[in-house]
């Protein structure tokens, strides 16, 4: 890895007064809070929400995985996952809290407070850490973002700096470009913690990039297990038999890259969906995971046989392929 260029912050002494001032925030957030009906009588954003981006690059920059968590001043929070290759998505995934509002509410006050005051986290500082810096990251670095929306005033803000880590892994200690971007980052952090926590771990922890190439729930070809396509006329075929037509089929480079079609066989009722999760390069090879959405206990979904499928694109990787056991997620009904 190169050696960042940027000057990082006295972590030590950041972290214990962080940490301090965290204790009392939490205690005083009730009350602390401000009763004015004025805009100008409220911090910035403590009527609003806030939304922290990750965007790290994945194998030196051929892919990507963008997380993003949006929460409310009122509680919920919202967490989605995205990962491509080449700029073509390949899954996503979506979370919703399901922690009382009330007691998110509170500890989105804090944050807010933390940002606004006199703290090491305060991020209002004017040219000290400018909101317009559009900052050039190492190729192996995220670029991160805090932006803080106002309903009140009609007016948000954002910083964007560098950082090493994804969401859950995310590392001030090299921040940059500038000296006190670690408050960004460290203001990012605080948001994963009060929301997802601090232990979260991504959904393609460990995952090379993939993209899609085509998904849906019936193909014209017999689709009823997995299977991995490394050469041009096997795909040209596979194609046309999964289209009915004798289009070309989307370009892939099998020197450097394969074709995985996911398939777990006909399905009786409608709403189920299959995906791939994550390419993962293990000891003895690379397994490819599957998951299965399926409507959720008590949904009473109509009657229709379909044979799910999605069909991505990734690098190659190590041999044996083999493709994991299938999780399944219970999706909500309405």
């Amino acid at each position: 890895m190169t050696p960042s260029p940027f000057r990082a912050p006295r972590a030590g002494r950041l972290r214990r007064s962080f940490r301090a001032v965290c204790l009392v925030a939490a205690v005083t957030a009730l009350s602390c809070a401000d009763d004015g009906t004025s805009p100008d009588d409220l911090r910035f954003g403590q009527i609003g929400e806030v939304r922290i981006e990750v965007d790290a690059p994945l194998a030196r920059g051929i892919g990507g995985l963008r997380q993003v968590i949006t929460w409310s001043s009122d509680g919920p929070w919202r967490r989605t996952e995205g990962i491509s290759y080449r700029g073509r998505p390949g899954d996503e995934t979506v979370a919703l809290s399901r922690d009382d509002p009330g007691i998110l509410a509170r500890s989105y006050a804090s944050w807010i407070a933390l940002v606004n005051d006199e703290t090491p986290l305060k991020l209002f500082l004017g040219d000290l850490l400018n909101p317009d810096l559009n900052p050039s990251c190492l190729e192996n670095q995220s670029r991160v973002s805090v932006f803080i929306l106002d309903t009140q005033r009609n007016d948000s803000i954002s910083w964007t700096r560098c950082a090493d880590g994804l969401l859950g892994s995310l590392s001030a200690a090299a921040a940059g470009p500038d000296p006190t971007a670690g408050r960004v980052i460290q203001a990012a952090q605080l948001v994963r913690d009060f929301t997802v926590g601090a232990t979260f771990v991504s959904a393609y922890n460990g995952s090379i990039p993939f993209g899609t190439l085509d998904r849906g729930e019936q193909s014209k070809a017999p689709l009823s297990v997995p299977r991995v396509i490394e050469d041009t006329q096997t795909w040209a075929s596979f194609w046309a038999q999964h289209r009915g037509s004798s289009a070309a089929p989307p370009a892939v480079d099998f020197v450097n890259e394969l074709v995985v079609v996911a398939a777990v066989g006909v399905r009786p009722e409608a709403g189920d969906s299959v995906e791939v999760r994550g390419v993962l390069e293990v000891g003895f090879g690379t397994q490819i995971n599957l998951w299965e959405r399926r409507p959720g206990n008590f949904c009473t979904p109509a009657p229709r046989s379909h044979a799910p499928f999605h069909i991505v694109i990734a690098p190659q990787v190590k041999h044996p392929i083999f493709f994991s056991v299938v999780d399944v997620d219970k999706v909500p009904c309405g």
